[in-house]
């Protein structure tokens, strides 16, 4: 693939991508099957005015990890993609439930997430665990691999996405992102060289809450802030 042309497919999936999932912003890679893509696509970190209009915030839903062994495990991980990923990823490791929009009353109204809000407060769900798995690649970004025995993250994600819908089709694939690519590489070597890496023997994750999280659009790899956390029963 000729790289010039790689970018150009890598901005225009990027954008349309960012206008349905908060998950990575502009680089959200669930928008291409990766069993169709042969080669990542080329991030680029700068502020995308045509997807945000202006709109300064994008709001997600999230279990947030807050464990240091997980911690751990996220930079081990982030180091072994180093060469491969654009520098300066600053967000904090967290797993997407479901993306909710940019915050603005034509997209994600006050009224819409406070109905998601209610429905966190009401699901029923008790605590539940996640494990972490293998090192495995989006064609925008790498990530690791979440396994959720109990199908709870699923779960939280219909109530969501019943309110208000905002991610691709695409089936749910819950994962912790580690990085964004630089620039095309071939997804055979890319796969390749994610299995060289030994995933540290970490216990469950214990998901006790969820979180309402928002960040800046104009920072395709800026920190979020966590606007609101709905406690699971009986964690």
């Amino acid at each position: 693939m000729d790289r010039r042309a790689g970018r150009a497919v890598g901005a225009a999936g990027g954008v349309a991508a960012a206008a349905v999932s908060a998950a990575v912003a502009i680089a959200q890679a669930r928008s291409e099957s990766p069993d169709a893509a042969t080669h990542t696509f080329a991030n680029e970190d700068r502020d995308f005015p045509e997807w945000h209009g202006g709109i300064a915030r994008y709001g997600f839903w999230a279990v947030v990890v807050d464990c240091p062994h997980w911690q751990a495990l996220f930079d081990a991980a982030t180091r072994h993609v180093v060469a491969h990923v654009l520098p300066g990823y600053r967000r904090q490791p967290h797993i997407t439930i479901a993306a909710a929009g940019l915050l603005d009353e034509a997209h994600l109204s006050v009224a819409l997430r406070q109905r998601q809000a209610d429905a966190m407060r009401a699901t029923g769900e008790g605590a539940f665990d996640l494990h972490a798995g293998p090192l495995d690649s989006f064609t925008g970004s790498p990530h690791v691999a979440i396994r959720d025995p109990s199908g709870a993250l699923s779960r939280l994600r219909a109530r969501l996405q019943a309110i208000a819908r905002h991610d691709p089709p695409a089936a749910y694939r819950p994962h912790l992102t580690i990085g964004l690519y630089r620039d095309v590489f071939s997804l055979a070597s890319v796969h390749h060289h994610l299995a060289a890496f030994r995933v540290p023997a970490v216990t469950p994750l214990r998901v006790r809450e969820v979180s309402f999280c928002a960040y800046s659009t104009r920072e395709l790899q800026g920190r979020f802030d966590i606007l609101d956390t709905i406690p699971l029963e009986n964690a």
